[in-house]
């Protein structure tokens, strides 16, 4: 069965504070992916011991983590709107574009360009 949202949100929040100002996750790497996993109920087994990048690779990526994955966008889209977004673009889009506006002026010697 499927993690609730606020189970995902407790795990996270405990993982956050578990690794806060952690500068060693080279060392502790299996450990912190381990972690990292637990968050959504993903066995770290389910990668067969793969690297992260691995992991990412759509045509390996266990079932466990897709799903995993299509829940956060899920809850990322309820954020900003009713519905979802069509498609992966335009959420991409949509978060980068407020990203944009949120950090905009924030670095010295940035340009603001037009859009076209």
């Amino acid at each position: 069965m499927p993690l609730s949202w606020n189970e995902i949100k407790t795990r996270a929040a405990a993982f956050t504070k578990d690794w806060e100002g952690t500068q060693r996750e080279e060392a502790d790497a299996k450990s912190f992916l381990d972690a990292f996993f637990h968050v959504f109920d993903v066995s770290p087994s389910s990668g067969g011991g793969a690297r992260l990048a691995d992991l990412y690779d759509l045509n390996t990526m266990p079932p466990t983590l897709v799903k995993a994955h299509q829940q956060l966008d899920k809850a990322v889209d309820l954020c900003y709107r009713s519905q979802p977004f069509a498609n992966e673009t335009k959420r991409i889009e949509f978060l980068f574009e407020l990203y944009d506006k949120y950090t905009s002026g924030m670095f010295v010697g940035e340009r603001k360009t037009k859009q076209k």
